[in-house]
């Protein structure tokens, strides 16, 4: 069975992070009646994601690399929606790949509570 949405979650995010990310979300998910184990493929690497046209998709970037990451051209010229996350007291162009500093960012105060500032 395939999947009804993609979601990455990539960059410089913690596993506790990213569990409670994943966890958050599952819960509002489930509110829609989805289940987020069937109906959510989840990826944690930008190799592994490939998002197909056919189903909606996005990109949670947690800042880390300030270097180009040739994926992201790809990504975004497929258009799928990148959401860029920055630590509370970096900057954008210190933490995200150029092809994501035209895009806002979100600042996060934690990686592992998600207030968002």
């Amino acid at each position: 069975m395939m999947s009804l949405y993609e979601i990455a979650i990539v960059g410089d995010v913690s596993q506790g992070g990213r569990r409670v990310l994943v966890e958050r979300m599952s819960a509002v998910i489930c509110a829609y009646g989805l289940d987020p184990a069937l109906d959510i493929t989840w990826h944690d690497s930008l190799s592994a994601f490939k998002p197909k046209h056919s189903v909606p998709s996005v990109c949670i970037y947690f800042g880390g690399a300030s270097t180009s990451i040739p994926q992201f051209q790809q990504i975004l010229g497929a258009g799928v929606p990148v959401l860029p996350v920055v630590p509370i007291g970096k900057t954008v162009a210190g933490s995200l790949p150029r092809e994501l500093h035209s895009i806002n960012a979100i600042f996060l105060q934690s990686s592992t509570e998600f207030e968002v500032a």
